[in-house]
């Protein structure tokens, strides 16, 4: 320049911030070299570089008065360099400068920048002006909103995250934001989906289970389908019962509802005194699909006194023994067959076979085995062949029940173990045993009825 004091100002825009820390400003130019230029001994001022600087705003209010023309007024950003300069204007060389400026955080709404021109040959070509953003982003079950990068390049935004829909927060969701606008590689803490819903293969969304299937547990995996005599409408962390059927509190959720087991069968007197008796009797047809088999004994006019062995509830033996039972009168005894869904499906859905039992009103308690009056009399009770695997026991009948008796009850047990007692039932006289313990002494009772 021929004259001195050169100040030239080039004021752009006003740029709203959107909530950005930060703006980034991208610079083309082109500079002239001073030392090329014609006549250069009458120069007075020439430079190769260029001020760059910004004034913060709430609204865009600049005139040509205000802001200021003056480096005071505004914020020093940089004196620009060429790297490049050109000589003559068939040569052209371009050059490209990046700045970025931090921002305060509840700082003014936006940005004037500015260049100020002090003896250059300077030709601005292109001004881009922007902010950048890591992007709204999901991932892991857990959604990332677009977040601005950090207000100076060294540092970092560690971004919050919320769970999906149907997912629920297992510890602190973080991401972090690198400042040229990448998420950094993984986020930290963790999303699961709820029960009744299943994540989808790219861990974006939690989709309900459909119907007739359930997820029990929250967390990773798939949803099952419902277990046998059960059905679902749709995100359903359980499947319900059918009617009929039920699942005790204690049941895994993918076991098949089970059901309350039908009546104890072929209810009998094994032995009776003329103040207690012995019952046996077989166990349910329909166990209605539970292991969990036990009985309950109700009796209609048993007294305080009268005592049960090996109890009146909870007992898993088929058999039961009444003591202190009143001479000459009429018992209705009530086996019933119950499991763990008997309480919860209602006492009315019990089954039950009943007996009834009529005590002498004269004798003595010390006898022992079936009443003549009520069974056959068993005699000649014996074994005819014994193997390895094969025990064959036979009996005779007394002469005056000959032709009267309509089936044998054969019962037998190790005789230290009464409790692994099991019953069969024939109509001849003889019985083999195919399933028994070697070296084990074993003790039979056979009666008629």
């Amino acid at each position: 320049m021929k004259n001195s004091n050169v100040d030239n100002w080039l004021r752009l825009f006003y740029v709203e911030r959107q909530g950005a820390d930060s703006l980034r400003i991208n610079i083309t130019f082109t500079m002239r070299e001073c030392s090329r230029i014609v006549d250069a001994s009458n120069l007075v001022q020439c430079k190769e570089t260029f001020n760059l600087l910004y004034f913060e705003a709430d609204g865009d209010f600049a005139n040509d008065m205000l802001p200021s023309w003056d480096p005071l007024t505004y914020t020093r950003v940089d004196t620009i360099a060429a790297e490049a300069t050109f000589q003559d204007r068939n040569d052209v060389a371009y050059n490209h400068e990046s700045q970025q400026i931090a921002l305060p955080e509840n700082g003014p709404r936006g940005v004037y920048f500015a260049i100020q021109d002090q003896g250059a040959c300077v030709t601005i070509v292109r001004v881009v002006i922007y902010y950048v953003t890591c992007p709204n982003v999901t991932i892991n079950y857990a959604f990332f909103e677009e977040t601005h990068t950090a207000a100076r390049t060294s540092n970092i935004v560690e971004k919050e995250g919320k769970c999906v829909d149907h997912a629920r927060e297992k510890n602190r969701l973080t991401y972090v934001c690198q400042n040229d606008g990448q998420w950094y590689k993984s986020p930290r803490g963790e999303c699961v989906c709820d029960p009744g819903y299943e994540g989808n293969t790219l861990e974006t969304a939690c989709k309900e289970c459909p119907a007739g299937h359930y997820k029990w547990s929250q967390g990773e995996g798939p949803c099952y389908p419902c277990p046998k005599y059960s059905y679902s409408t749709g995100a359903a962390p359980e499947c319900t019962c059918r009617a009929g059927f039920f699942r005790n509190p204690r049941d895994a959720k993918s076991e098949p509802c089970t059901k309350p087991p039908s009546e104890p069968t072929r209810l009998k007197i094994l032995n009776q005194t003329p103040t207690s008796v012995t019952l046996t009797w077989d166990p349910p047809s329909d166990l209605g699909g539970r292991s969990d088999l036990s009985y309950r004994v109700v009796c209609d006019k048993c007294g305080g006194s009268v005592t049960y062995e090996p109890g009146w509830s909870k007992f898993n033996v088929s058999r039961v023994t009444l003591k202190s039972l009143d001479r000459g009168m009429t018992y209705t005894i009530k086996i019933y067959a119950e499991n763990g869904v008997t309480d919860i499906s209602g006492n009315s859905t019990a089954r039950h076979a009943s007996i009834r039992v009529v005590t002498q009103s004269t004798g003595t308690d010390s006898s022992s085995g079936p009443d003549p009056s009520i069974q056959g009399k068993v005699i000649d009770l014996k074994v005819v062949s014994m193997r390895p695997k094969r025990l064959t026991i036979s009996w005779n009948i007394s002469d005056s029940f000959q032709g009267k008796v309509r089936e044998y009850e054969v019962r037998f047990y190790p005789k230290e173990n009464e409790a692994s007692a099991q019953t069969r039932y024939t109509q001849y006289t003889n019985y083999t045993l195919t399933e028994f313990m070697l070296e084990t002494t074993y003790v039979f009772i056979v009666s008629s009825e």
